[in-house]
């Protein structure tokens, strides 16, 4: 569930949503040819910019190379994605639209292997340039594989809906594996958050009760 109430509906998995274990609690399980959630395109999730977008991902095939997020008009001038790609032997990373040439900003996912659980949190400061964006992979930024410059003009993407695994327009198509805790800010997250997010999390296990979960030792005493 959103608290800002940007809440999915399930497409593609039968009969409601497809459900398996989490990185916390439960998933979503994407087949790869007809999963997919539609979030309804509300104010809060239009026309970002500054923004941080953050989900726990694990694939199911090193070959898939579908969306993860997807609000674009078609790749027309409008939106972004996030999606694996079969360049360079298999990418992760953003398109931002604009109407000439879209800003790439992508890093080697080959080492993001089947059945395991990883982090990703990808930044854009809402700038025209490649380097505006930065990509994290449990909780450390990544090295990049490819950069475009963009051209021309990014336009309101607030006629378009958010899509959770999958996206055309440039994608491959339906992402195969789980998606979890999928999260976006209107704003950067520091490097210092993007840690505390990676290594720790508030999971409410029922209407009344939540679990606090930290992978961190040797923390002096403090605030945090």
């Amino acid at each position: 569930s959103s608290t800002y109430g940007n809440n999915g509906t399930c497409q593609g998995m039968g009969v409601g949503c497809s459900y398996v274990a989490g990185r916390y609690g439960s998933a979503l399980l994407f087949n790869g040819s007809t999963a997919l959630v539609n979030v309804s395109n509300t104010g809060s999730l239009n026309n970002l910019g500054p923004v941080t977008w953050s989900m726990w991902v694990n694939r199911n095939s090193l070959t898939n190379y579908g969306a993860l997020m997807y609000k674009s008009d078609n790749n027309v001038d409008a939106g972004w994605w996030i999606d694996f790609r079969s360049d360079n032997g298999g990418e992760l990373g953003t398109n931002i639209v604009h109407s000439t040439t879209n800003i790439r900003r992508y890093t080697n996912a080959s080492i993001l292997g089947v059945g395991q659980w990883f982090h990703l949190v990808i930044t854009w400061t809402n700038v025209s340039s490649y380097d505006a964006v930065k990509i994290y992979i449990n909780g450390v930024e990544a090295a990049y594989s490819w950069n475009t410059t963009p051209a021309g003009t990014h336009n309101s993407d607030a006629a378009e809906p958010l899509t959770i695994g999958w996206g055309y327009g440039g994608t491959g198509g339906y992402f195969n594996g789980s998606i979890d805790e999928v999260m976006i800010w209107n704003r950067n997250l520091s490097v210092s958050e993007i840690s505390q997010l990676y290594n720790s999390n508030l999971y409410k296990y029922s209407s009344s009760n939540w679990q606090f979960t930290s992978n961190q030792s040797n923390l002096s005493v403090g605030s945090y």
